[in-house]
């Protein structure tokens, strides 16, 4: 800061650290992860256009697949990084109960976004 004073600069009194970051190499993961980034440039670029048509792209290739996987009873786990927060989701056998219930009460995915 003497330095940058010196200069005629402001002196720095705080930083802002953003953004979900790397994955540590002290994390092992139990299930090979994959990152898919076709949304960050879009939204990086506020291209709404192209980020709703990757969201359809995602929805018929990637989370097909996992839905397929879902309902041939194998376990997935979904992931979700914005710019505030991070939402995480595991498959878990469900009863008839929760069936319904989820059927009848959907979450809304505006209001799950919102949340990154």
């Amino acid at each position: 800061n003497d330095r940058r004073q010196a200069a005629g600069q402001l002196a720095v009194n705080s930083f802002w650290v953003s953004g979900a970051g790397a994955l540590s190499d002290t994390i092992t993961p139990t299930a090979p992860l994959t990152v898919l980034e076709q949304l960050r440039t879009p939204a990086l670029h506020e291209d709404w256009a192209t980020w709703a048509a990757q969201w359809q792209q995602l929805d018929s290739g990637v989370l097909q697949d996992m839905l397929n996987q879902i309902t041939n009873g194998q376990p997935v786990s979904l992931t979700l990084c914005g710019e505030k927060s991070a939402q995480h989701w595991r498959s878990q056998p469900r009863s008839l109960k929760s069936f319904f219930t989820n059927l009848l009460a959907p979450q809304s995915m505006h209001l799950l976004l919102k949340q990154l």
